[in-house]
């Protein structure tokens, strides 16, 4: 497994006024618990209601594909999984996650829980899941900027 998709972002330092970078020894001490990893050539993320946070799956079985984002990552490269709603940030303040590999970065929010299926249910939950992307990723590329990091050439706009 190689890291350096993660330590390329230099997240100790951007975030280093959040609670989970305070008081760490060494990089694994918040490795655990903000990523996952795999290098399957298809994977679903789920946001997880028992986790608390967005988790790889390997099928949809349970979940439904609809509630369920796929990823082909057919050279097998080494794929992250960061957990952002709940862990880094306070829940529902941000997306739920983001998958990172060494050339790509993609934001992800769920927005499966419209209050019912009128047409302004779903387009406010469309632009709180827009607001929630939006802010997300203008926190992270300014505290990735402040460690010299500019995250902005590793940003996937892919949209599904």
């Amino acid at each position: 497994m190689n890291l350096s998709p993660i330590f390329k972002l230099k997240l100790r330092y951007a975030f280093e006024d959040n609670l989970k970078f305070q008081d760490i020894a060494s990089d694994e001490d918040y490795l655990k618990e903000l990523f996952e990893w795999t290098d399957r050539g298809v994977i679903f993320i789920c946001d997880d209601e028992l986790a608390g946070h967005s988790i790889f799956i390997s099928d949809t079985k349970g979940f439904g594909g609809d509630k369920t984002f796929k990823i082909l990552n057919t050279q097998h490269k080494d794929l992250f999984l960061w957990h952002i709603d709940g862990v880094l940030y306070g829940k529902n303040s941000k997306c739920d996650c983001a998958f990172l590999t060494e050339s790509c970065i993609g934001f992800v929010e769920f927005k499966a829980n419209a209050a019912n299926s009128t047409e302004l249910s779903i387009k406010e939950n469309y632009e709180k899941a827009e607001s929630q992307l939006r802010n997300t990723y203008l926190d992270v590329s300014s505290r990735c900027q402040k460690a010299g990091i500019d995250i902005k050439s590793l940003v996937s706009t892919k949209k599904s």
